[in-house]
């Protein structure tokens, strides 16, 4: 099952460590996929915490734009977690917010 994310319930970066792990991979995951167009999708840097219930994975993770709607999908492919982000837009978390074309 997919993790469905909503980056307005995330503490912001400038909360330093009241963020868990998890949090701090879906803002980098997030970070990411702010930069990226429609119908993109990246193998990144960013490392798989991995599921829950198996402990760290390790392996980097695609990023995925599918279309134009404010969600950024990820996935592992060696361990399968993947997610859907939403709520990133004009975040903390959004690597072009603030910025005009």
């Amino acid at each position: 099952m997919p993790w469905i994310t909503d980056m307005t319930h995330m503490p912001p970066p400038e909360m330093g460590d009241r963020r868990t792990e998890r949090t701090e991979f879906f803002g980098q995951v997030a970070r990411l996929g702010s930069l990226l167009g429609a119908k993109t999708s990246v193998l990144s840097a960013i490392l798989c915490p991995g599921l829950p219930d198996k402990g760290y994975c390790g392996t980097a993770v695609e990023v995925l734009i599918p279309e134009n709607n404010g969600e950024i999908q990820w996935s592992c492919p060696k361990c399968g977690d993947s997610g859907i982000i939403r709520g990133w837009k004009g975040s903390s978390w959004d690597s072009i917010r603030g910025r005009t074309f």
